[in-house]
């Protein structure tokens, strides 16, 4: 019977989600997506699923298609948010993050949005850093060739402890 093996396939999906493992739960949620291409739970998760996969651009593309459909899913605003964060699209981000306050003013999570977008900016501007210092240091070493030989690369040790 379709809707059996439909909510079975669905229940295999989330679970599979629930563990991290996002390829095979992207995959299954492409097959229900096929089957039932209006479900805009299958969508959302969909969405979810391809931006943990790296498929940025995949993921903004549904979150914009339910917004179309959609244009009241919060949901689907926040994460929109969050992927235009992730994609540096800071115009975008903030656009959205005015039009959303001004929609949704009751709406206290958009902090966590908020929280989540300054988040992502503070790694990518880090990002940016350590490649200009990584490129700093080749330029260096290019251009003092005989100071190379005596240098001892540093080891990428990360401590951990109890917080």
């Amino acid at each position: 019977h379709p809707d059996y093996r439909k909510s079975a396939t669905m229940k295999l999906a989330r679970t599979y989600a629930l563990h991290k493992d996002w390829e095979n739960a992207k995959n299954l949620y492409e097959l229900l997506l096929k089957e039932d291409s209006s479900n805009v739970i299958i969508k959302t998760s969909l969405a979810y699923l391809r931006a943990q996969t790296g498929d940025l651009q995949g993921a903004q593309t549904i979150y914009t298609e339910i917004l179309t459909e959609y244009p009241d899913n919060t949901d689907a605003k926040k994460n929109l948010i969050v992927l235009y964060a992730m994609l540096e699209k800071k115009e975008q981000v903030t656009f959205l993050l005015e039009e959303y306050k001004q929609l949704y003013p009751e709406d206290t999570t958009i902090s966590a949005t908020e929280s989540q977008v300054e988040k992502i900016y503070k790694t990518q501007e880090a990002e940016k850093k350590k490649l200009e210092e990584e490129q700093k240091a080749q330029e260096t070493q290019e251009e003092n060739p005989e100071n190379s030989e005596n240098t001892v690369p540093a080891a990428n040790i990360e401590i951990q402890g109890k917080n």
